[in-house]
């Protein structure tokens, strides 16, 4: 999966607006100026590590998540089909 900094900004004014908050109300909370905050959710601006990592962390939610929109069901669905096509190469090796 790849990053996209619109994708990445709607999440995270989804995050905001779910928890009620302005976003300087956000901005207060994660030492963000409030100016950066629109252009990372406007997908202007990709995030810090830093602004990452504190907004993951104050909505409770994983980094994949919020940089590359991935939840535990997609990572399990990967392990699953990676299992499978490395089920099927042992198998093609066999024959």
């Amino acid at each position: 999966m790849n990053f996209n900094a619109k994708e990445c900004g709607m999440r995270i004014r989804n995050l905001r607006m779910a928890n009620g908050l302005k976003q300087i109300e956000l901005c207060d909370q994660v030492y963000m100026s409030e100016r950066n905050l629109r252009r990372v959710e406007r997908g202007e601006t990709p995030l810090t590590a830093e602004s990452a990592v504190r907004l993951a962390e104050y909505f409770h939610v994983s980094l994949n998540y919020l940089i590359l929109g991935e939840t535990d069901s997609n990572n399990a669905a990967k392990r699953r089909i990676l299992d499978v096509i490395s089920d099927l190469t042992d198998i093609a090796r066999e024959l």
